[in-house]
């Protein structure tokens, strides 16, 4: 036989096997397919929806200031949503939506809340071979660091024992606390030493936005008046 006519044989078993279709797998019909961040004034945050491992990440930038995100859910055609979409704090570590599908399957998503800013900076109180120390209920006059915010909603803060590892909350409620600007540096003044911790050193650690968070070196000294 020719050559010619065997090339054509191949070449036509080639086209026709090239020709043969596969179906794709059918899309789920539980699915989250938008998860939007509502409360923003002239924009607009996404969430990225993993339909592999059932988790939507939001960042947040920390410039937004917020204390809640206030989502907007879009799902399968058909689908519904079976959990409320209530706002959810920034702090929320346990939001979860589920979904029903039209064909009666169901889906739980994760939303996971990831603050964007950048690392946390402390400026020491105390220093080596200079223990600053402060009495039992006392108050600390200055905290200063890159905190980026005014508002004292952002702040956590606690005080760690150098001789047991018990941390104490500090108190930022009290009406001589508060967060300014000195000359372009974030300070926050006078919170508030608990009046139930023990005597000894502490370490100062901060936490911003539920998320970000330092520790101070150098310890301070904690004593009974």
């Amino acid at each position: 036989m020719p050559s010619r006519y065997i090339l054509s044989i191949v070449f036509l078993a080639v086209f026709f096997s090239c020709k043969k279709t596969t179906s794709l797998p059918a899309q789920r019909q539980d699915r989250i397919l938008e998860y939007k961040v509502a409360n923003l004034t002239d924009s607009v945050i996404y969430g990225a929806i993993d339909d592999d491992s059932n988790l939507i990440t939001v960042y947040v930038p920390f410039y937004f200031h917020l204390q809640v995100i206030d989502p907007a859910i879009t799902v399968s055609e058909g689908a519904t949503l079976q959990t409320e979409p209530l706002p959810v704090p920034i702090t929320d570590t346990t939001a979860s939506y589920t979904i029903k599908g039209k064909d009666g399957s169901t889906a739980t998503y994760r939303l996971k809340i990831v603050i964007q800013a950048p690392p946390l900076v402390l400026q020491e109180l105390s220093q080596p071979g200079d223990t600053l120390a402060y009495p039992v209920n006392g108050y600390i006059l200055n905290i200063i660091g890159n905190f980026n915010t005014l508002n004292l909603n952002d702040f956590s803060l606690q005080l760690s024992s150098d001789a047991t590892g018990h941390l104490y909350p500090m108190n930022l409620g009290s009406v001589q606390t508060m967060v300014l600007v000195e000359n372009g540096v974030y300070v926050l003044n006078s919170p508030q030493i608990p009046a139930d911790i023990e005597s000894g050193l502490y370490h100062i650690h901060v936490t911003m936005f539920g998320q970000i968070k330092a520790a101070m070196t150098y310890p301070i000294l904690i004593y009974n008046p």
